[in-house]
């Protein structure tokens, strides 16, 4: 497998994880090993999501067989690996509804505009992994999730 295409299928998964960690769960910090994010005060998951993005992006720059790529590389499974287990750490039944924080009208649209277009990312992301999982049903689930969140969302940009 080629690096560009490992970072493909890395950065792939990625809104699938956004999905499933919308925001942080309760006492989060004590699960992250130090230096491993850059954490700031607003600190959001979806700026550590960012974080990994860009790490990918800087792996596919480096040489295949450096020391760098190796150690970016496993940098970049740990963060993923904490993310997803930070996932885990929210409730079952857990339901994320986004704060407004628009201030005019076309604001509040733009937002509800970027928020559908994250949950089509979200979406087709949790659908490629739909092919490939044994927990079909848990996954259809996720995407009907979704699906009713949109639907909402286009409901509201359509009212305002």
């Amino acid at each position: 497998m080629s690096i560009e295409s490992y970072c493909d299928k890395l950065a792939e998964r990625l809104p699938e994880l956004m999905w499933k960690l919308p925001v942080w769960p309760k006492n989060y910090v004590q699960y992250i090993p130090k230096h491993l994010f850059n954490i700031t005060i607003d600190w959001q998951p979806a700026i550590a999501i960012n974080e990994v993005y860009t790490n990918i992006n800087r792996l596919r720059l480096l040489e295949i067989d450096s020391a760098k790529a190796l150690h970016l590389s496993n940098k970049i499974a740990q963060q993923i690996n904490v993310l997803v287990m930070l996932s885990q750490k929210l409730p079952a039944n857990f339901c994320y509804k986004p704060v407004k924080r628009a201030v005019t009208r076309s604001n509040y649209k733009e937002e509800l505009s970027e928020q559908i277009f994250n949950y089509e990312l979200q979406k087709k992301s949790l659908e490629r992994s739909l092919q490939h999982s044994p927990y079909k049903i848990l996954i259809q689930l996720e995407i009907d999730k979704i699906d009713n969140a949109m639907r909402e969302l286009k409901n509201t940009l359509s009212m305002s």
